[in-house]
Formats: C-alpha cells, sequence, structure tokens
C-alpha cells in the first residue's frame, strides 16, 4: 500500500505542477496583456495631454486678446455721453421735420416743371415742318425784290 499511496502522491503532484505551470503560463499571458493595455493607456493619455497643450497655446492668447478688445470697447462704452447722443438725434429728427415741407414744396416745383417742358415738347411736335419751312421760303421769295430794291 505504501507504495500504492507513493505512486498517487507523484500522480497528484505531478498534476498539481502542471496545473501550476498552467496557471503560470495563463498569468504571464494576463500580465503581457495588462502590460499592452497599460502602454495603449499610456499613449492615450500621453496624446490627449499634447492636443491639450498645444490648444492651451493656440488659444489661451486668443482668449486674453479678446478679453483686452472686450475690456477697452466696455471701457469706450463707459466714455459715451448718452445725453449729447440723445440730443444730436432730437436735433436731426428737428431737422429732419424742418425739410420735410421744403421737399415737398421742391418735389412739387419738379412735377409742375416737368408738366410744362411735356407741354411744350407736344406743341412742338405738333409744328408741321413743311408748311413751316414753304412759309419761309414764300417770305424769302418777297423779300428779295424788296431788299434788291433799297440795295441791300
Amino acid at each position: 500500500m505504501p507504495e500504492n499511496i507513493s505512486a498517487q502522491t507523484s500522480e497528484n503532484i505531478a498534476s498539481l505542477l502542471s496545473e501550476i505551470s498552467s496557471n503560470t503560463k495563463r498569468q504571464a499571458e494576463y500580465s503581457r496583456r495588462q502590460l499592452l493595455f497599460s502602454r495603449l493607456t499610456f499613449a492615450v493619455v500621453a496624446l490627449i495631454l499634447v492636443v491639450a497643450i498645444i490648444a492651451a497655446v493656440i488659444l489661451i492668447p486668443k482668449a486674453v486678446h479678446m478679453m483686452d478688445s472686450v475690456t477697452a470697447i466696455s471701457e469706450q462704452l463707459q466714455t459715451l455721453d448718452l445725453s449729447a447722443i440723445t440730443e444730436m438725434a432730437a436735433e436731426f429728427q428737428s431737422i429732419a421735420s424742418k425739410l420735410a415741407p421744403t421737399l415737398d414744396t421742391i418735389n412739387s416745383a419738379v412735377t409742375d416743371a416737368q408738366a410744362d417742358l411735356t407741354a411744350a415738347f407736344e406743341k412742338l411736335n405738333s409744328i408741321d415742318l413743311k408748311k413751316l419751312n414753304d412759309a419761309i421760303s414764300d417770305l424769302s421769295a418777297i423779300i428779295r425784290p424788296l431788299a434788291n430794291l433799297f440795295g441791300r
């Protein structure tokens, strides 16, 4: 029996050693994967950090410039005299209301002049130029003998 126990113990030990070896291989593979994922995570975090630093280097000066511009505009707006602007607007309104009747008068004068010019053009167009030329020829024929008589 002791030999039988010894053979079972040897088989158990061999089985346990085989299981330990198998577990050690799985643990080594798991460690390799964990190392790979750790390196990958480090690379991603480093890339995000580089992008954040570049963005900060580019965007911070622009933000500072924008804030300086906003501050300057705000200071200029504070120096504006709103009462003076209101007075100027009232003056412009007054001038515009005074100009309205003058512009209406000018508009009616231009309209009347246009109507008179239209009537004049209609009268000029109604003149029979052939009859006018005939009348001038007849008058010229009558005046020539008189001009010869007076020596001109």
